[in-house]
């Protein structure tokens, strides 16, 4: 018989003696370049990170994002998938990716 999705999560953090263990739903798209001419896109990845049912309901998801310009948003950790959405600051991926220092 197959473990559900809590049970694996539950079991993958056992044998590993994780303190923290995520299930990852991963998407990837393109949007435009606000940087860029009206042709170019640029890919974006957003993973939603789910600690399941076993953590506190206020820290179960988080989601995270990231684009080819080295730009990362992450946003609170949530009870909901909806909530951890609306929680990411969308906007500043049309901020200019931060120069790394030399």
């Amino acid at each position: 018989m197959a473990m559900d999705r809590s049970e694996l999560l539950r079991r993958l953090k056992t044998v590993s003696e994780a303190k923290e263990l995520y299930e990852v739903t991963q998407f990837v798209g393109y949007r435009q370049d606000p940087d860029g001419d009206s042709g170019d896109m640029i890919a974006f990845h957003i993973q939603v990170l789910d600690a399941g049912p076993d953590v506190p309901p206020e820290g179960r998801y988080l989601v995270v994002a990231d684009d080819d310009e080295d730009r990362m948003l992450t946003g609170e950790e949530a009870a909901s998938v909806e909530a951890a959405i609306a929680a990411v600051h969308w906007h500043d991926l049309d901020e200019p990716p931060e120069l790394e220092e030399e």
